[in-house]
């Protein structure tokens, strides 16, 4: 239990970051740590943890998003559940590429439900906005990439867990 808290402490911190602090940084230190932080928990900790942090980060950054809501909750659940079946069933090794190539897949496929429902939201007229990517192009993935890898060397660093058991001298 004391685990779910603080997986939804970290989903807490992170979405308030993202909605309190990333809209005042210039385009090239826009950080969005939500998705790194679930994808370090889908790889380290399995789906329930890292669907907390969705759900909490998400609550968050729908509670205060300026003029519509573009369902974050829905679309970080979404993105938890495909970061989990991508890690299972084609990155199926827990390295540092799998990692980054996992946080990849899931700015990718956040970019596009945020495009997605944008537009819907606008053809439909719920909205007058059009949807609005925010940093240029390659900057999130950097930044994702950055905070993988860190999060990843940490949690091998500390835990030992990725580390294979085979010597140096050892032959098969």
């Amino acid at each position: 239990m004391a685990r779910l808290l603080f997986s939804v402490l970290f989903g807490l911190a992170c979405g308030v970051w993202e909605v309190a602090v990333t809209p005042f940084l210039p385009a090239a230190f826009s950080i969005h740590p939500l998705l790194p932080l679930l994808v370090i928990f889908v790889i380290a900790s399995g789906r329930p943890r890292a669907l907390a942090a969705a759900i909490a980060g998400g609550v968050i950054i729908d509670l205060f998003q300026p003029a519509f809501s573009d369902g974050a909750t829905l679309r970080y659940v979404l993105i938890v559940l495909l970061l989990d079946l991508v890690s299972r069933h084609w990155l199926t090794n827990r390295s540092i590429y799998s990692a980054i190539a996992l946080a990849f897949v899931g700015r990718v496929f956040e970019r596009f439900s945020a495009w997605l429902i944008g537009m819907l939201l606008h053809l439909t007229e719920v909205t007058p906005y059009y949807w609005s990517n925010g940093a240029s192009g390659w900057v999130p993935y950097l930044w994702d990439a950055m905070f993988v890898a860190a999060g990843f060397l940490l949690i091998a660093l500390l835990t030992k867990r990725f580390l294979t058991l085979a010597q140096h001298g050892e032959t098969f």
